[in-house]
């Protein structure tokens, strides 16, 4: 079965999903060419500063993956007649793409901080090929979306068959 208005928003959210990563790899090829050194002094200790970035990445990894379980596992919109709504549910796998894939994003940025800060590439590729990694990972599929929306569709059959099962 095809569903128009889910394949609508997830043509939205591939070319945004597609942009992101092409920010991410304009970040990684051309930031090097335009900086040569670090670009500021910092007073923290850039060791503890590093520890600290890649720490609070890895951490933003585990709650990125934990909103898409929690946003994805909300019931469903349900209309009126008891159907699922198709744009309600494309509506929020396209929410949650952002969202992770902005999360995603972050992590690039922390390696072109710390790139700036000390002129060392290692951190803006190890975060910046992290980020694109996960966003690899999660790059929306019409697949999975089709699928997510009807195994909505039959959750939602089987709560209404079992309200009139119950009268």
């Amino acid at each position: 079965m095809e569903f128009p208005r889910l394949r609508n928003l997830y043509v939205r959210a591939f070319w945004m999903s597609l942009a992101m990563m092409l920010m991410v790899v304009l970040m990684m090829a051309l930031m090097p060419m335009a900086v040569s050194g670090p670009a500021a002094e910092i007073s923290v200790p850039l060791p503890l500063f590093r520890y600290l970035l890649y720490g609070v990445a890895l951490l933003e990894i585990g709650v990125m993956l934990f909103l898409r379980r929690f946003l994805l596992g909300r019931p469903a919109a349900v209309k009126r007649e008891r159907e699922v709504d198709e744009v309600a549910v494309g509506q929020s796998l396209f929410t949650t793409g952002l969202v992770t894939f902005a999360i995603a994003e972050s992590l690039a940025v922390y390696g072109l901080v710390l790139f700036l800060l000390s002129g060392d590439r290692r951190d803006l590729y190890l975060l910046g090929g992290l980020a694109l990694a996960v966003m690899l990972a999660l790059f929306p599929s019409y697949e999975k979306w089709k699928a997510h929306l009807e195994k909505a569709q039959m959750e939602e059959l089987r709560a209404g068959a079992g309200v009139g099962e119950a009268r």
